[in-house]
C-alpha cells in the first residue's frame, strides 16, 4: 500500500511539474513574424487616384491603405506578388465619414496594413 501511495504522489508530482512547464512555454513564445511590406506607388496625372503596386513575394490578404493615418480604404480580398490596385481617392474616408480630397494632398504620407503584417511608411 505504501509503495502505490509513493507511486501517485510522484505520478501527481510529475503531471504538475510538466503542466508548469507547459504554461511557462506558451507565455515565453515569441511574438509572431512581422514582413516589411513593399510597394510601389503613384499617383495619376490627374491626381484622382493611387495605383500601388505589391513588390513583395507574398500577397497581402485583406490590406488597408491609411492616408495621413485618418483616411482609409479596407480592400477585401488578396493582392499577390506584383499585382496593383487602382484606388481613387474618394474612396478614402475617416471613421466619421469625412472623404479625402486633394486639398489633403499636402504631406502626403500612405500606410499599408494587413491582416499579419504592418508597415509605417516614415
Amino acid at each position: 500500500m505504501g509503495r502505490v501511495l509513493t507511486g501517485i504522489v510522484l505520478l501527481l508530482g510529475v503531471v504538475f511539474l510538466v503542466k508548469g512547464f507547459v504554461s511557462d512555454v506558451k507565455k515565453h513564445q515569441k511574438p509572431p513574424t512581422q514582413y516589411i511590406i513593399r510597394d510601389d506607388s503613384r499617383i495619376d496625372q490627374d491626381s484622382s487616384q493611387i495605383t500601388i503596386t505589391n513588390t513583395n513575394d507574398f500577397n497581402w490578404e485583406n490590406p488597408t491603405f491609411h492616408i495621413k493615418e485618418k483616411f482609409r480604404y479596407p480592400h477585401q480580398g488578396s493582392i499577390p506578388p506584383q499585382g496593383k490596385i487602382n484606388i481613387p481617392f474618394d474612396k478614402f474616408k475617416t471613421d466619421e465619414g469625412e472623404f479625402f480630397s486633394k486639398d489633403n494632398m499636402e504631406n502626403f504620407e500612405l500606410d499599408i496594413r494587413t491582416e499579419t503584417m504592418a508597415r509605417a511608411r516614415k
